[in-house]
């Protein structure tokens, strides 16, 4: 009947305004959590940088520098945000032979990684 079916539609409703945010939020923490793993990788490739090359002080280009050089192979996955083409968005800088910050470009803020500090 007509009522049941408002019921059932109801119900359902209900199901997913609680299931939905949920989702959401599962799904930026996971992304964030794919732009971590990739920084960390960045991080181990960038430390074999400095030793090898003798870097004191500098902003490296994971693409030109790292993957160029052999340091990262194969890349890091994709950064997880929509539209960012490839892994040569994340920035290194290099302060007194040591990591200072990686950031993925395109969201600094979210995708911050401060592990080695």
């Amino acid at each position: 009947t007509l009522i049941e079916l408002t019921i059932v539609v109801a119900v359902a409703g209900v199901l997913a305004a609680i299931a939905l945010p949920n989702y959401f939020s599962l799904r930026e923490n996971s992304l964030r959590a794919s732009c971590m793993s990739n920084q960390r990788y960045v991080v181990e490739a960038a430390s074999l940088y400095i030793i090898e090359n003798n870097i004191v002080a500098a902003t490296i280009n994971v693409q030109a520098d790292l993957q160029t050089g052999e340091y990262i192979n194969p890349p890091p996955g994709e950064c997880p945000n929509p539209g960012v083409p490839d892994f040569d968005d994340y920035s290194v800088d290099i302060l007194n032979e040591r990591v200072e910050s990686v950031t993925c470009d395109e969201d600094p803020v979210d995708h911050l990684w401060t592990g080695f500090k």
